[in-house]
Order: structure tokens, then sequence, then C-alpha cells
């Protein structure tokens, strides 16, 4: 839709940001500071025995040097063309637990070929792996999956999803695992037209439903 002129600009965060711009060069990031979020993984809430699994292969990952070589293979300083996706780890045992997603989010969750792969693929399997279950990932909406976790048809949510407290009203949070800010996606050959944020207001912006973002693009968009 920005690139067929339907909506003027997009707000999402800048990681999925800068892959998109390195793919399409008639597309550019504009300057600006907007907010930053931090990314947790969501369970139902009250399940603390899982939250607490959760948060302590976080904590693990960060001590081991796990969570920077995931870092390293996702977020390459080279782009997405440098990004090499690490073997995956086997998760086995009596119980399955099913990880909630939204495979759209590059380099967090995207499909390769015709699997679901990511940074937060991959950190499921190590918590799956440190409670000796098998993971089983479950793609879909993005706005369907707080309810999904709701009604028990996952056990938690990795969707570089932000935890806001809107959202704790409904779900018990792990640690945040990842920082990010958000950016705003134009047509290059707006840059002219549009050089700061609040050259957005009276236009079309675009977000995913039931995102940070949403707040942010009536706010540009006025």
């Amino acid at each position: 839709d920005l690139k067929n002129g339907k909506i003027d600009a997009v707000v999402l965060d800048e990681l999925p940001a800068k892959s998109i711009v390195a793919q399409n060069d008639d597309l550019m990031i504009l300057d600006a500071d907007l907010a930053t979020e931090e990314y947790a993984i969501a369970v139902k809430k009250g399940n603390t025995e899982l939250l607490e699994a959760i948060n302590a292969t976080i904590a693990r990952m960060q001590e081991d040097g796990t969570y920077e070589s995931l870092v390293n293979a996702f977020m390459p300083a080279g782009g997405d063309s440098e990004i090499k996706i690490p073997d995956a780890v086997g998760t086995e045992g009596d119980k399955t637990i099913k990880m909630g997603t939204n495979a759209a989010f590059k380099p967090f969750e995207y499909v390769e070929g015709t699997e679901v792969v990511g940074f937060d693929i991959s950190m499921a399997q190590q918590i799956a792996q440190d409670m000796g279950a098998k993971l089983q990932v479950e793609d879909m909406a993005f706005d369907s999956l707080i309810s999904a976790l709701d009604a028990g048809a996952i056990d938690f949510v990795a969707a570089g999803m932000t935890a806001t407290e809107e959202r704790r009203q409904s779900v018990d949070f792990s640690d945040p695992y990842f920082k990010q800010q958000q950016a705003i996606l134009i047509r290059a050959e707006d840059d002219a037209l549009c050089n700061k944020p609040e050259d957005l207001s009276g236009h079309k912006v675009g977000v995913q439903n039931g995102t940070i973002q949403v707040p942010i693009a009536n706010e540009l968009a006025g």
C-alpha cells in the first residue's frame, strides 16, 4: 500500500524497516526520534511456573553467551544478506509447549522456505530445551495472539511484542529481552516533501493492527 500510494508512510520497528529498505531502493526511513520499546514474552496471566522457566532461560542465555550469538546471527552489521540462521536446537520430551507468533517480522520471526525461523524461534527452542519439552510453533495474525493465549490454544507468545501496561491487564510478561526504536518508512521520492515527522500531519499512516505503533501513527497523522 505504501509503494502504490494508498498510504503515505508506515510506522514499524527499526530492524524490520531496515530489512524492507535493503530490499526496496524506492523506500527510505525518515529521520525521526521516536519511542523505544522493550520486547518480552507473554504467558497466560497467573502461569507463574512457565514465566519463571522463561525468565531463567533468558538469564542463562545472557550469561553464557547464547543471547549474544543469536543477536550476531540474526542482526549482523552487514544487514539481512549476512544473516546466518543457527542450527535448530533439538527439543524433545513428553510435554509439548506451543509458541504463538506472527511470522512476518524479520529478523525476529519470518518464513524461510517452509520453516518459521528467527531470533524469537531460536530463543523459544532454548526455552523448550531447558524445560525438557518439545516446541511447537503456531503462526497466526498478530492481533489474535493474546486471545489465543487466553483461550489456551498456545502457551506463550514470542512475537516482538512490547510489554505495554494495557497488555499487562490481560497477560503476564517475562523480563525484557530486546530493546528497539520505532521508525517511519516513506517513499524515497517523497523525501523532499516529507523530511520530518510533523510533515505527516493530515496524511495516511499505516501500521499493523494490535501493535504499539497504532497510537504513534494516530498522533503523526493528526
